[in-house]
């Protein structure tokens, strides 16, 4: 049985550790729209504290980061970001239960994790999620996972939502390198205002493999149902359909429906050592996401990052990220794919001091407004990393 209770006697390791950094750059097209609005300066200052404590069969972390920023330029938006997350661990030989939660506040542009049809807007989510996992065999475990979490928005045409997921699952160790997995679950996603809801079922297969001590791999292999209620946007012709679009333009109308669709579902990545200096990585996803479009989409990721050491205080770091969100009819069928390239050399002025300087190239295409839009980027940012904190008792 899992020990929840402390034990009368243990010993504890607690640690903290703390970094502060500025960042300045300078942006042609921070909105990443089909016609640029001007050139956008930014300024931030942000504040990252880590704190942990580890004992014989728990642990605990705590993860603070704040920014403040200050822009010029049209458009400009001065704001604080920032993100809290807390995550208790408790283990046995046999068990091991984690529990965390969390809350992220942002301007939501960032392409991995971004709602890429809602673009540049005010996002604020809470998360909470749970997992218990128990070992069977030497060979077999088992686990349950659980996650809520609520997203809103502070931009017109972005719908607040809610999704909540359960799920659960095997994994079987065939050597001490390799093992398979086979994991079900259910999602179910819901928008604020009651206008759309979608439960979705899905199963995957998983290996992984550890390729060395440095080196791994893992792909998982699935299916999804995704059933969706609510109002659909359809486009219609108000007269004979041989007018439209040529002398009168579609109208967008919405209509009840219901709808069920399947499909493939998978997740990749990979990790490489290439040497004592290089490291790579490449990983790709497609799954059903929830998004702030107000519809479940179906997200296609790729990204890949290079690594290098230069010197022992001087390195760089090459990476490349592309998004494409499918929307379906209950968004109009509209899809958008965003992309990245991004550059950065960092060199440690000291210990505790470290200069980095970038450059970021983004684009974006919509099936909604037609056309593409780009963006460059150039960045320097001064980080002071402060003495880290240890006791033990």
């Amino acid at each position: 049985m899992l020990l929840l209770a402390p034990l009368a006697a243990r010993s504890e390791q607690w640690t903290l550790d703390h970094t502060v950094a500025t960042r300045y750059e300078v942006n042609d097209n921070a909105a990443l729209a089909p016609t640029s609005p001007g050139t956008m300066n930014s300024l931030s200052l942000s504040s990252n504290l880590q704190a942990a404590r580890r004992s014989e069969n728990a642990a605990t972390s705590v993860r603070a980061l704040m920014a403040a920023v200050e822009e010029r330029g049209r458009g400009a938006n001065d704001r604080v970001d920032g993100q809290w997350r807390v995550s208790q661990t408790f283990d046995d030989p046999l068990h091991s239960l984690s529990l965390s939660a969390g809350y992220l506040q942002d301007l939501n542009n960032n392409i991995d994790t971004g709602d890429v049809l809602v673009g540049r807007a005010r996002r604020r989510t809470m998360q909470a999620d749970a997992s218990l996992s128990r070992q069977l065999s030497p060979r077999w475990s088992a686990s349950v996972q659980g996650a809520f979490d609520r997203t809103r928005y502070g931009a017109d045409g972005a719908s607040d939502f809610r999704n909540g997921s359960g799920g659960g699952g095997l994994s079987y160790r065939l050597t001490e390198r390799q093992t398979t997995s086979l994991h079900l679950s259910q999602a179910r996603y819901r928008t604020e205002d009651g206008r759309y809801r979608s439960t979705t079922d899905q199963f995957s297969l998983g290996w992984s493999q550890q390729l060395s001590e440095r080196s791994s791999m893992s792909l998982s292999v699935g299916g999804y149902r995704s059933r969706s209620g609510g109002q659909r946007t359809v486009l219609v012709c108000p007269l004979d359909p041989s007018f439209c679009p040529t002398f009168i333009p579609y109208q967008r109308v919405t209509e009840p429906a219901n709808e069920t669709r399947r499909g493939l579902q998978f997740n990749f990545s990979s990790r490489w050592q290439l040497g004592e200096a290089i490291e790579a990585s490449l990983r790709a996803a497609r799954e059903q996401s929830p998004s702030g479009a107000g519809v479940l989409a179906r997200r296609d990721t790729l990204g890949a990052t290079l690594n290098q050491s230069f010197t022992p205080r001087a390195s760089g770091s090459f990476g490349y990220a592309r998004s494409r969100a499918l929307y379906g009819s209950f968004g109009g069928d509209v899809s958008r794919t965003e992309e990245s390239l991004s550059l950065s050399f960092t060199h440690r002025l000291a210990e505790d001091l470290s200069l980095q300087a970038g450059a970021t190239h983004r684009r974006a295409r919509s099936s909604l407004f037609g056309g593409s839009a780009s963006a460059n980027a150039v960045n320097l940012s001064l980080s002071v990393d402060w003495p880290r904190l240890d006791a033990a008792r």
